[in-house]
C-alpha cells in the first residue's frame, strides 16, 4: 500500500517538481525499496530495428529451413538431455585468438516466427565452469583447457546458463580480421576517446568520431560493452548493425569448428541485446580477477534470453534503463576537466529528458535534475570555441533549466540530427504527459532490484 500511495504522488506532482535532485530520488526511493528478498530486475534489453528484411546474420544463416530447424535437427542441453523440438533456436559465436583465449562471446536466440534475434555479450572473465564441470575458470579458457574445443566452450555457457545451445561457431581471430577487411574495414562512430582492452595488444586508444574498424577493433568494442566503465551497452547492438549491414553482400568463409552449415540467409526484422553489466560483480578468488553474478540469475537471463512474447518485449525495449556509465562521468565533471566531445555531449542532453519525451525505443537515460544541467551550461560556456553548436546547445539547455520543456521534442530530435549516429525509432513524436513521465521516472529510475516474499 506504501508503495501506491508514493506512485500516487508523484503523478500529482507539477512540471518543476518532477525534476528531482539526487536528495529527493534517494530519499523517495528508500520507501520503495523495502528489501525482503532478491529479484532479477537489473538487465537492460536495447532495440535497433535492421536496415531492411532479409539481410543475412552469419551466425544464423543455418537455422531458416524448416527442414534444417523443426525435423532434422535435435539439440541437447547441459546434462546431454534431449530438447524438443522449438521454434526458438540459440547460437553461440566464439572468437579466440593465436593461444586458443576466448575473448568474444556472443549468444544469440532466434525466433523463427517471429523473425527476431536477441543476443547477450558474456564478458570473457566471467567465473565459468569449464567443460560444464565442477573446475571453473574464466569463460576465457573454456577452450583452452576444455577437453573438446569448441564443444567445451559450448558446454561451458550451457551449464552457465542452463539452458541448452542448439548451434556453436569458433573463429579464429585472423578469420574475422580476413572478412572485415575484405571490405575495407567496418564504418563506426564512437561519441568519445576510449581506451579499451585488446587481444593481440595491451590496449587500443580510439579517437572520438567516425572510425574505420578493422577485425580486431570491431572484436574489442563488442568486449568493452560488457566491462564496467568502458563503453556504454548499446554499442553491442549498433556494432552487429553495422556489421551485417556493411558486410551483406560479402562471401563468407564458415568457420572451421562449428556444426551448423551457412548456405541458406535468415530473415531478421530486428535484433535486440541484452547486457549483463548492472548485475555483475568484479570478484578477487585466488589473486586472479573474475566477474560473478549472484545464484540464478544467469539462469534467470537465459529464460529472458529466449523469450519472444509480445509482453515481454513491451516492457523490455520501450524503457530502457538507467545509464550509470554516463551519469557518472556527468556528476563527476568539474570546473578544468576536459570538456566531453560534441558527440558525448549530445548524447547525454538526448539522455537527460528521456523521461520528458515520447518515442517508439528509448535506451539509456540520466535522470533530469538542475545540477546536471547546470554541469552541461558550464561546460559549453568555458569551451564555446570548442563546440561548433554551443549556441544551440545553451539556448536548450538555459530553457531547460528554467523548467521550459515546452519544445523538448523538437529539442532532442534537433541533438539527435546533429550526433547524426541513430536510428528513426529513438526520434522523439511528441512530450510526455506528467503522468506518463512519472511512470517513466519508476519503470527506469526507480526500478525494484529488491522485491517482497
Amino acid at each position: 500500500m506504501e508503495d501506491k500511495r508514493i506512485k500516487k504522488q508523484f503523478f500529482k506532482k507539477s512540471e518543476q517538481e518532477l525534476i528531482f535532485t539526487q536528495e529527493d530520488r534517494n530519499r523517495v526511493f528508500e520507501q520503495i525499496h523495502q528489501p525482503k528478498k532478491k529479484s532479477f530486475i537489473s538487465f537492460a534489453p536495447l532495440t535497433i530495428s535492421l536496415l531492411a528484411l532479409g539481410i543475412c546474420l552469419l551466425l544464423l544463416r543455418p537455422l531458416i529451413l524448416p527442414e534444417n530447424v523443426q525435423q532434422e535437427y535435435t539439440g541437447t542441453d547441459a546434462n546431454d538431455a534431449v530438447v524438443k523440438e522449438d521454434k526458438v533456436i540459440t547460437t553461440l559465436f566464439s572468437v579466440k585468438d593465436a593461444e586458443n583465449r576466448i575473448h568474444l562471446n556472443l549468444l544469440f536466440a532466434y525466433s523463427t516466427e517471429k523473425k527476431t534475434a536477441n543476443v547477450l555479450a558474456i564478458p570473457r572473465d566471467t567465473y565459468a565452469p569449464i567443460d560444464g564441470t565442477a573446475s571453473y575458470d574464466k569463460l576465457a579458457f573454456a577452450y583452452m583447457n576444455g577437453s573438446e574445443g569448441a564443444e567445451s566452450v559450448r558446454k561451458t555457457v550451457s551449464t552457465l546458463f542452463d539452458m541448452p545451445i542448439d548451434y556453436y561457431a569458433v573463429m579464429d581471430l585472423s578469420e574475422v580480421s580476413t572478412w572485415i577487411d575484405s571490405v575495407g574495414g567496418i564504418e563506426y562512430n564512437l561519441p568519445e576517446d576510449i581506451r579499451v582492452r585488446a587481444i593481440t595488444q595491451v590496449g587500443i586508444d580510439f579517437e572520438s568520431g567516425s572510425q574505420r574498424l578493422n577485425g580486431e577493433e570491431v572484436v574489442v568494442l563488442m568486449m568493452a560493452t560488457t566491462e564496467l566503465d568502458t563503453l556504454d551497452r548499446e554499442h553491442l547492438v549498433k556494432l552487429l548493425n553495422a556489421v551485417i549491414d556493411q558486410t551483406k553482400n560479402t562471401p563468407f568463409t564458415a568457420p572451421r569448428e562449428t556444426n551448423m552449415s551457412f548456405d541458406n540467409p535468415v530473415e531478421i526484422d530486428s535484433i535486440q541485446g541484452f547486457s549483463l553489466l548492472d548485475a555483475l560483480t568484479p570478484t578477487t578468488l585466488d589473486e586472479k580477477y573474475y566477474v560473478t553474478f549472484e545464484e540464478g540469475y544467469l539462469k534467470y537471463i537465459g529464460e529472458k534470453l529466449t523469450t519472444f512474447d509480445a509482453s515481454n518485449r513491451a516492457v523490455l525495449t520501450t524503457d530502457g534503463w538507467e545509464n550509470k556509465l554516463y551519469t557518472n562521468k556527468l556528476d563527476k565533471w568539474k570546473n578544468g576537466d576536459k570538456p566531453f566531445a560534441d558527440n558525448l555531449l549530445e548524447e547525454m542532453m538526448q539522455q537527460l529528458v528521456q523521461q520528458k519525451i515520447i518515442a517508439d525505443n528509448k535506451k539509456g537515460a540520466i535522470m533530469l535534475t538542475p545540477e546536471r544541467i547546470a554541469i552541461l551550461q558550464q561546460m559549453v560556456e568555458e569551451n564555446k570555441e570548442l563546440y561548433a553548436h554551443h549556441a544551440t546547445y545553451l539556448a536548450i539547455l538555459n530553457r531547460w533549466q528554467k523548467g521550459d520543456f515546452s519544445t523538448v521534442d523538437a529539442d532532442h530530435n534537433v541533438l539527435m540530427q546533429m550526433q547524426g549516429t541513430k536510428t528513426s525509432d529513438g526520434i522523439a513524436t511528441g512530450i510526455a504527459s506528467k503522468e506518463q513521465e512519472a511512470r517513466y521516472l519508476f519503470q527506469v529510475f526507480a526500478k525494484e532490484e529488491e522485491g517482497a516474499e
